[in-house]
């Protein structure tokens, strides 16, 4: 005689080892699936966490450039309401020169210590970042002995960076005339506009703009 195992009673075995793999099976897929959603959006963050900060520092260097390079003086320019009996005490003297990859300028602080005097600046690429060097126009002796930060001192302006080429807008004296010149060795005056172009390494996010300054008449 046989008996007929009632339908509950069949339920309460449990699941057979068919069910359970399936089981393991689904679940293994769930969480490979979720890890690859998890780790794609917390390597888009991290990106784009990364590339605004890289545009931030471009922004801040090009506002900066424009700033400082705005206020470059040339060999000689009048200080404004200073009058004395010597003619050579009214006026300030700086320079000015540059070729494709360095620039130097005298210019005024605008952002920084000592505003409103004069300091001699330096612009150039060291060890891929883009480097800005200053000195008070005032100072004359030894640069490594000095240690005030409103006589001489350094900032990184851009890391990562592969190069930079600048070029020069104006007339030399030369009978070219006004044209675009690829260095600039005169301080008697300036050229009436910058282009600063700056290529970013291969692991620097973001794109610099071109950067066209004009210069002070």
């Amino acid at each position: 005689m046989i008996t007929e195992i009632p339908l509950a009673r069949r339920h309460d075995r449990g699941f057979t080892l068919v069910e359970l793999v399936m089981a393991l099976t689904l679940l293994a897929i769930l969480s490979s699936t979720l890890y690859g959603v998890f780790a794609f959006a917390g390597k888009t963050q991290f990106m784009t966490a990364r590339s605004s900060a890289s545009t931030d520092q471009i922004v801040s260097t090009q506002r900066f450039l424009r700033a400082q390079l705005g206020q470059a003086i040339s060999q000689l320019r009048l200080v404004p309401g200073k009058t004395t009996a010597n003619a050579a005490d009214s006026v300030e003297r700086g320079e000015f020169y540059g070729t494709r990859t360095t620039l130097g300028f005298t210019a005024p602080w605008l952002t920084h210590i000592g505003q409103g005097r004069l300091f001699h600046f330096r612009l150039g690429v060291e060890s891929n970042n883009l480097v800005v060097r200053w000195k008070s126009a005032n100072f004359a002796g030894n640069l490594d002995e000095a240690r005030d930060a409103e006589i001489v001192g350094s900032r990184i302006l851009l890391t990562k960076v592969a190069s930079m080429s600048i070029g020069y807008f104006g007339s030399n004296g030369t009978e070219a005339g006004f044209q675009w010149y690829p260095n600039w060795q005169t301080s008697a005056f300036l050229p009436s506009m910058l282009r600063i172009n700056v290529e970013l390494g291969e692991n620097k996010s973001g794109q610099w703009p071109e950067l066209i300054i004009l210069m002070a008449a």
